[in-house]
């Protein structure tokens, strides 16, 4: 791609990102400085000169610091570029590439275009240079993330979470998109399977994600109700209820999807609660 009439320097110099984070603790100003002069001016730091460079990226990666997609995507692409020729074969340089070109095709645009799917496709690229110098969990999650993100392609978003989940059983992200990925394709056990392994100590106690746990407990009681198994669909479905009150309604989606399941399938004296639910969730939003 063009880097239409701008030098790399220039760009990192006229744009106007405030502070970058290196490390916990140490802000340092960026204003009006090249990568190189970046480099120079954080020589200082106990980091490799490639690891500040990603770390510069990352920085960058939500900031477009008033670049349009094409030179935003260039500026990162040069930072990296130069992160990986002085440190090749570390998978996090160009994992982070691939993860921050992601960022950039999908957060200019909702349609597809050129533009935005060369970037898809230089992001596939860094994910599979990165996969075959080291195979690592986290690199398949993220990869799986782009196929299921940014293409809703469930086959091969499934096989990156797969690849995750056999290098790191323990990697329960990687296991809850698996379930997603059956779920969306309506293969209700498998998809319940993988629910059911994850803990709500992993979500909530662990990150926090709250609304991430209420929700994967409803669609493990939307597959019961898919497969019929009435005992297993009113345990689930009590699960739900009380975990909706208590966590007060905060943050929780409305189960619209529970509600229809529970339709199509004649369940209709569970609805009546579910309403009441969904009209607290909408009073606390």
């Amino acid at each position: 791609m063009p880097i239409r009439n701008k030098d790399i320097e220039d760009i990192v110099s006229q744009q106007l990102m405030p502070f970058v984070k290196i490390e916990e603790d140490r802000i340092l100003d960026t204003k009006a400085v090249s990568i190189k002069h970046f480099l120079e001016g954080t020589s200082h730091l106990p980091i490799e000169e490639a690891e500040r460079l990603r770390r510069l990226g990352i920085a960058l990666e939500n900031d477009a610091c008033g670049l349009d997609q094409l030179d935003h995507w260039t500026l990162l692409r040069s930072i990296y570029q130069e992160a990986i020729r002085l440190d090749p074969d570390n998978i996090a340089h160009h994992s982070s590439m691939a993860i921050s070109a992601k960022v950039t095709a999908t957060r200019f645009s909702n349609t597809p275009n050129a533009l935005t799917e060369g970037i898809l496709l230089e992001s596939i690229e860094a994910f599979q240079r990165a996969a075959e110098i080291q195979p690592d969990a986290l690199v398949y999650y993220n990869w799986g993330l782009l196929y299921y993100e940014a293409y809703f392609d469930l086959q091969k978003a499934r096989a990156k979470f797969e690849l995750a989940v056999q290098h790191n059983p323990e990697h329960y992200m990687a296991r809850l998109y698996l379930g997603h990925c059956y779920f969306d394709a309506e293969d209700w056990q498998p998809a319940f399977d993988c629910f059911h392994m994850i803990t709500e100590q992993e979500l909530v106690e662990y990150w926090g994600q709250i609304w991430r746990y209420v929700r994967m407990v409803e669609l493990m009681t939307i597959c019961q109700v898919h497969l019929g198994n009435r005992p297993m669909i009113d345990q689930y479905f009590s699960v739900y209820r009380n975990l909706c009150q208590k966590f007060h309604y905060q943050r929780l989606e409305e189960p619209y999807l529970l509600m229809q399941a529970l339709r199509k399938h004649q369940m209709v004296d569970k609805v009546a609660p579910l309403q009441r639910i969904q009209q607290l969730i909408l009073a606390n939003q």
